[in-house]
């Protein structure tokens, strides 16, 4: 359960760290190069923060009662939570290990990332089906399913305005199956999008937790903490074989906003208590408590590199 190192060390700012932060500059670090070699991609741009929060809240009844049946009902009542610091994500992944799964903390300490883990931070099924993220979802009748659903034909379309749009709709006081269909698999894309695996939205509808959404039933039977998790894992060993070039970071096109409320959740602060009582756990980072928080656990570098470090409050 997550509560928290509340029986750990801690080690003043004052003590040196014993991590390896990215680097390039804290502030700007958004843009990133993808390890395939494709052009620069700027995720947050794609994720319009500022409409996020509004489409959430402004579900129908009958749309909420729908993603209660699929097994998303957590994001409705999020706080404005959607802060992301490429940098210190970038770190923590910089400080996991893909062999055992494990965050690095201090002194030898290290918590284990698992599928409750993520479970807990969401409020997601952590078990049941699989699904391989390794196979995109390529298939042609994948693909006509998703794009009648979605309602696009081109690959240039950005999908993620479609889902947006779908979910925006004014169905009236009764939706029809199809119509039910339609709004489930754009709100669970929407949230893999801008809350699971953000970086998904570059595979577009090849994305694999399609495979998924074949059947509205069952969508809640899978294990989507296990894909949020071997994502993670992933990203940390393609982040292990990159190289630095002493400016800018080659790694997997991903970032993991788990990695901020996993984090902060086993790390004791001083700057602001932290309820932990609180379920799902993202709940208890709005906004402004997760920057303040960051803020709070950064090791500013050495001029005139301004290399980023983190875990000051470790």
């Amino acid at each position: 359960m997550f509560q928290g190192w509340k029986n750990s060390k801690r080690r003043s700012g004052s003590e040196p760290s014993s991590f390896k932060g990215p680097i390039g500059p804290r502030q700007k670090a958004i843009a990133f190069e993808v390890a395939s070699g494709d052009k620069d991609t700027d995720i947050y741009s794609r994720t319009r923060r500022e409409s996020i929060h509004r489409t959430l809240r402004g579900l129908s009844d009958q749309q909420k009662k729908l993603v209660h049946e699929i097994g998303f009902s957590s994001f409705l009542g999020i706080p404005e939570i959607f802060f992301f610091d490429y940098a210190f994500d970038t770190w923590i992944l910089r400080n996991m290990s893909a062999g055992d799964s494990t965050l690095k903390l201090f002194d030898g300490a290290s918590v284990a990332l698992e599928d409750h883990s993520v479970g807990q931070v969401f409020g997601i099924s952590h078990n049941g089906l699989s699904i391989d993220i390794s196979k995109h979802a390529t298939s042609v009748g994948l693909q006509q399913y998703i794009r009648k659903n979605l309602s696009f034909d081109s690959t240039d379309d950005n999908i993620l305005e479609h889902c947006e749009k779908i979910l925006n709709i004014d169905y009236g006081d009764r939706m029809t199956e199809n119509q039910k269909d339609s709004f489930a698999i754009a709100f669970v894309a929407y949230i893999v999008y801008t809350f699971l695996v953000p970086g998904d939205i570059l595979l577009g509808a090849g994305a694999p937790f399609f495979s998924a959404l074949l059947c509205r039933e069952t969508i809640a039977l899978h294990n989507w903490s296990a894909y949020v998790r071997n994502n993670i894992i992933k990203s940390v060993a393609l982040l292990n074989k990159s190289e630095v070039d002493g400016k800018k970071i080659v790694m997997s096109p991903q970032v993991f906003p788990f990695l901020q409320v996993f984090y902060c959740d086993n790390v004791i602060f001083d700057v602001c208590d932290i309820n932990y009582k609180i379920k799902p756990r993202m709940c208890a980072y709005p906004d402004k408590k997760i920057s303040l928080l960051i803020n709070d656990d950064y090791l500013p570098g050495d001029e005139p590199r301004n290399d980023c470090f983190f875990g000051r409050k470790g």
